[in-house]
């Protein structure tokens, strides 16, 4: 027996599998899309460098992504647990997310936003609060 090819092969049999993460997972998905990332911002109405952070991105930015390119529901959950958050629904704002997620609308963000501003929730709003502000005042502009 040939000890040091069994070991080679232990050792190929071991390697460590990369670990999923939000970012990774969803760069994924925009390349299966065929989606660029300036079209996917713009999309979930952020700005612009929110994949390219080291840092925990916030849960609204996570369920944003995720309604953005209407992923199915237990996708977006899978995509949260990835990110370090969960939907069970100990806080408001968990179930208010999970409630839209598992509608599966495949609404575009402002009309999920239009959604949040006629229950009174504009502070679950998705987006980045300078993209919402900007928009709210071209909109209110426009009447």
């Amino acid at each position: 027996m040939d000890f040091d090819s069994v070991a080679n092969d232990i050792n190929l049999q071991i390697e460590p599998i990369p670990k999923k993460t939000f970012n990774g997972e969803i760069l994924s998905i925009l390349g299966n899309k065929g989606l660029i990332l300036s079209t996917f911002y713009k999309q979930c109405r952020m700005h612009n460098n929110f994949l390219s952070k080291k840092t925990k991105p916030q849960l609204s930015t996570v369920v944003t992504a995720c309604l953005a390119l209407k992923l199915a529901p237990e996708k977006t959950e899978e995509l949260v647990r990835l990110a370090g958050y969960s939907l069970d629904g100990q806080t408001t704002v968990e179930r208010i997310y999970k409630y839209l997620i598992y509608q599966d609308l495949k609404l575009e963000i402002d009309e999920y936003n239009e959604i949040l501003i006629k229950a009174g929730l504009e502070k679950y709003m998705f987006g980045s609060k300078y993209y919402n502000s900007h928009t709210s005042q071209v909109n209110n502009d426009i009447k």
